[in-house]
C-alpha cells in the first residue's frame, strides 16, 4: 500500500456488493478468502499504532473471553479504478460543445455532475479520479465537470497557436501564460483555456519570474489526429490519413503514429491481408478507437474485445490499450507541478522532467506481459518486433 497519512475509505458504486478500500492514492479490491487455520476473536484487542509506546508484557497469566471464530479473511487486491468507461458514460451527458449553450441549463443536477459528487459515487481514489479526467479531457466550468467535445478542444487549442504567431512567440523558447490566456480570453472563458492548457502545455515556474508554458507536442499532434479522424467518423486510407495530419499540425511538430495514435490507445490501423498471416505490406486503413471506448471490466474482456477488432497487435499497439486497466502503480506517470491562475489551480505537466519519461524506449510493464503471456501467443517480425494473436478466440 502506498504510504499516506493513514486515512482512507471502504467504498462501493450504487447497490453493487463489491467493496473497495481506497487510499488517497490507490484502490484495492476487498476480496473474502477462506484460511485453513480459525482465527479467534477475543474483547479487548489492542492494535498498536505508530509511534505509540510499546506495550509492557504481563508478569501475570490473563484470560480473555474468546467472543467468535472466523472461518475467513480479507484481502486487499490491487486494482485499477475508475473504469474509464464508466466515468465517460456518467458525463456523456455534460458534453461541452460551446461556452455558449441554450440547450442545456447547468443548474440541471440530473444532467450535471460536480466533482464532489462523481468522487463520491465511484470508489476510487482521488488522485486516480484526476488520472481519470486528464486522460477524457474533462474541465470544470460554472462549478460542473464537463467533458471536453474534440470539436471544441481542437479550436481552443488552434486558437492558441494562432495568437502566438500573431504575437511573433518562438513555441521552443516558452512564453508567459498570462499574455497567451489575455489574448484569447475575448473568445473563450479563461477558466477553459487555463484547463485546456494543462492539458496540452508543459509548464515552467522560477521564483517571482511568470509561468512559461511550452507547447506538448505529443499531445497536441494526438489532439489534431483524434480531431480529424473523428471528422471522418469512418475508416481512412492511412496514407492520405498521414498526409493530411502532417500538414494540419503546427509548425514544427513531427507526427508519429505509433506514438501518437496506434500504440497511445487513440487509433488502430487494419489491413487487407490476401491470406491469414500478418502482412505488414498489405493497404491499410486508420480508425479511431480510444481507450475509454474499449471494455475495461477485466483483463479477458478487454482483450477479447480488442481482438474482435483486429487480428494482429504489435507489442507496442496491445499494451498502449492494456495499460488503462493495470494499477497506476505499474504505469510510466508523468511528472506534475501545481500552478496557479486567479482562483484556479491545476497540475501542468513539469517541462523540466519531460525528456527524462518520455525518450525512452518502450518497456512492457511486467504486469501485462504475465497477462499477454496467457491468454495470447506471440510471433516476432524482423522490424516490428512482437506480433500478438489470441490463443483462444473465446477463453
Amino acid at each position: 500500500m502506498a504510504e499516506s497519512d493513514g486515512h482512507f475509505e471502504i467504498k462501493s458504486e450504487g447497490d453493487r456488493s463489491q467493496a473497495f478500500l481506497c487510499t488517497e492514492m490507490e484502490s484495492f479490491q476487498l476480496v473474502e478468502a477462506e484460511i485453513s487455520n480459525k482465527l479467534l476473536i477475543f474483547s479487548n484487542l489492542w492494535l498498536p499504532i505508530k509511534g505509540a509506546e510499546p506495550l509492557k508484557p504481563s508478569v501475570s497469566p490473563c484470560f480473555l473471553k474468546i467472543t467468535t471464530q472466523q472461518n475467513s479473511k480479507i484481502e486487499l487486491n490491487l486494482v485499477r479504478e475508475p473504469k474509464l468507461s464508466k466515468i465517460k458514460a456518467k458525463l456523456s451527458a455534460s458534453l461541452l460543445k460551446d461556452h455558449i449553450e441554450e440547450e442545456i441549463d447547468p443548474r440541471d443536477s440530473s444532467l450535471m455532475k460536480t466533482k464532489e459528487a462523481l468522487f463520491e459515487e465511484t470508489p476510487c481514489s482521488l488522485y486516480e479520479l484526476d488520472h481519470a479526467l486528464r486522460i477524457l479531457k474533462v474541465v470544470e466550468f460554472s462549478g460542473y465537470l464537463r467533458m471536453l467535445d474534440i470539436e471544441y478542444t481542437h479550436k481552443i487549442v488552434s486558437t492558441i497557436f494562432t495568437v502566438c504567431d500573431e504575437l511573433d512567440l518562438n513555441l521552443a523558447d516558452g512564453f508567459p501564460m498570462n499574455i497567451l490566456i489575455e489574448g484569447v480570453q475575448s473568445l473563450f472563458p479563461s477558466e477553459i483555456v487555463f484547463q485546456v492548457m494543462s492539458l496540452f502545455f508543459y509548464a515552467s515556474i522560477s521564483t517571482d519570474e511568470p509561468v512559461i508554458l511550452y507547447p506538448n507536442d505529443d499531445a497536441v499532434c494526438q489532439l489534431y489526429g483524434e480531431h480529424i479522424l473523428a471528422v471522418l467518423a469512418s475508416k481512412f486510407s492511412l496514407d492520405d490519413f498521414m498526409t493530411i495530419w502532417s500538414e494540419s499540425v503546427p509548425t514544427g511538430m513531427k507526427t508519429d503514429l505509433a506514438k501518437h495514435l496506434t500504440g497511445a490507445g487513440r487509433a488502430i490501423c487494419k489491413a487487407v491481408y490476401s491470406t491469414g498471416d500478418f502482412d505488414p505490406n498489405a493497404a491499410k486503413s486508420i480508425e479511431l478507437l480510444r481507450s475509454e471506448d474499449v471494455l475495461d471490466d477485466d483483463y479477458e474482456s478487454r482483450l477479447q474485445d480488442l481482438f474482435t477488432r483486429k487480428t494482429f497487435w504489435t507489442e507496442l499497439e496491445i499494451c498502449s490499450y492494456m495499460d488503462h486497466v493495470i494499477p497506476l502503480k505499474n504505469s510510466s506517470l508523468p511528472i506534475f507541478i501545481p500552478v496557479s491562475y486567479g482562483n484556479q489551480k491545476l497540475d501542468f505537466r513539469d517541462y523540466s522532467g519531460r525528456t527524462e519519461n518520455e525518450s525512452e524506449s518502450f518497456k512492457m510493464p511486467a504486469v501485462i506481459g504475465t497477462i499477454l503471456n496467457k491468454f495470447c501467443r506471440f510471433t516476432t517480425h524482423p522490424s516490428l518486433g512482437r506480433i500478438y494473436i489470441i490463443k483462444h478466440p473465446h477463453f
